[in-house]
């Protein structure tokens, strides 16, 4: 009688910058699907944030949780963890956008002479004008979104190019492809060099900490200022 030996678990290599593309292949990709779920001849802020958005975030963490089979365990190397110390970060997001959205505001503003484009997603956000839509909102762009962005930008890709790049070029490289990705919405390309900074910032906090929850919660207070400021003048 023969004994057959079970084969050895496959090994689990590190993370890689090709994983962040992998998985924003597949953010894309759900945001479409997200999209096709609802009326394709008018998205409402109900379908934005309670479809759309919810859809192309749990898109990405569910393609993150996917290739975290072949690779190290995800929550060791990609450092999702959050201290009691890291909630400092949601007032340190909201200060953050308040600052320079008010540097922004007077350089296009009163220095450009042009007024400031609302980016897609902000525009909805103000147009929520019931209570769920709100709800819904806040749910999308303080918790859902953040957590998604800074998995796959701070997370995924900043981790990975850390392992062959020096401290300074992986944080501006993840920054850089954080506020590109943005520019999605034509919209956004005049607050793209905030992006940038924000980008530069959250990356730098991650290094320093050592985890995510750091980034996620200024992430999350800085979204949180200017749904709060939406919902305050609408």
């Amino acid at each position: 009688m023969t004994s057959q030996l079970a084969s050895p678990p496959p090994e689990r290599g590190p993370w890689r910058p090709r994983d962040a593309a992998a998985v924003l292949g597949w953010w894309f990709v759900a945001g479409v699907v997200g999209y096709a779920l609802v009326d394709a001849g008018g998205v409402s802020a109900t379908e934005l944030f309670g479809v759309v958005v919810p859809v192309q975030s749990l898109g990405a963490v569910g393609a993150v949780a996917l290739l975290a089979k072949r690779r190290e365990n995800w929550r060791e190397a990609l450092a999702v963890r959050i201290a009691r110390s890291d909630w400092i970060g949601l007032l340190m997001g909201a200060g953050l956008q308040i600052s320079m959205g008010i540097v922004l505001v007077v350089v296009v503003e009163q220095m450009l002479g042009r007024s400031l484009p609302e980016q897609e997603v902000v525009a909805a956000a103000g147009d929520a004008l019931s209570a769920l839509d709100r709800v819904l909102a806040v749910a999308s762009l303080v918790f859902l979104g953040p957590l998604a962005e800074e998995l796959v930008f701070r997370g995924v890709l900043l981790r990975s190019l850390l392992r062959g790049h020096g401290t300074s070029a992986a944080v501006w490289i993840s920054a850089a492809a954080f506020a590109a990705l943005h520019l999605l919405d034509p919209s956004a390309w005049l607050v793209t060099p905030l992006l940038l900074v924000l980008g530069v910032v959250l990356g730098y906090q991650t290094v320093t900490t050592g985890r995510l929850g750091r980034a996620v919660a200024m992430h999350a207070g800085f979204n949180l200022v200017t749904v709060v400021a939406l919902f305050t003048v609408t």
